[in-house]
């Protein structure tokens, strides 16, 4: 109980310091990604860009369940995550997020409703993302079966020790007959799938 009204203090205390830089900048950039935690149920994930005496600096804001996952429904959920900043919608200037038409659509999304208001708010694709996409479409474009028959053979790698508790004791017991360190095969699935695969494979191919 002591250590869990430590932690309590320190989030209090930290998202007291938030409130004040935010509410200190004169412009405002704010960055958002829904997630879902182990109870399937969505959150979203609200960072805030601003300048501090001509210092840019990176802010985690809130992580604020999502009632409903449309265009109105996220808004909603980061005005609800920034309450307490004084003429936000004033200063904020850019917005950055994933691809999905949710929050990047033309027609009718988060950031279409978001210049509505302010007409002249720049929205970036966010360009991890954007990188990952495009690195994607040219490994499939040059020779899509081989990327497939690589991952297909890194998952079935990863699946082999991780759910077979014979594998992994054989795994072992060779790593102390040759007397080496031996890499488990890691997982290939994940959100960004570039590190997972570049893990996966340096692991294989590690010598």
């Amino acid at each position: 109980m002591a250590c869990r009204r430590f932690m309590t203090f320190i989030y209090k205390d930290l998202q007291s310091v938030t409130d004040d830089l935010l509410k200190q900048s004169r412009v405002l950039a704010i960055m958002f990604d829904g997630a879902t935690d182990v109870s399937v149920c969505e959150h979203e994930l609200v960072y805030a860009r601003v300048v501090i005496e001509g210092v840019p600096m990176c802010l985690y804001v809130s992580m604020k369940a999502v009632e409903h996952a449309h265009a109105e429904g996220i808004l909603g959920t980061i005005e609800e995550a920034m309450p307490n900043i004084d003429g936000r919608k004033e200063k904020l200037i850019a917005t950055g997020c994933d691809g999905a038409s949710v929050n990047l659509g033309k027609s009718h999304s988060v950031t279409a409703l978001l210049k509505r208001d302010k007409p002249q708010l720049i929205s970036m694709h966010c360009v991890n993302h954007r990188l990952e996409l495009a690195a994607l479409d040219a490994l499939r474009q040059k020779d899509g079966s081989v990327l497939e028959d690589i991952k297909s053979v890194l998952l079935h790698l990863h699946k082999h020790y991780h759910y077979s508790a014979k594998a992994l004791r054989e795994l072992k017991s060779l790593e102390e007959a040759m007397d080496v360190k031996m890499l488990r095969p890691a997982n290939l699935e994940g959100t960004r799938w570039m590190p997972h695969l570049s893990r996966s494979l340096a692991i294989l191919l590690k010598p």
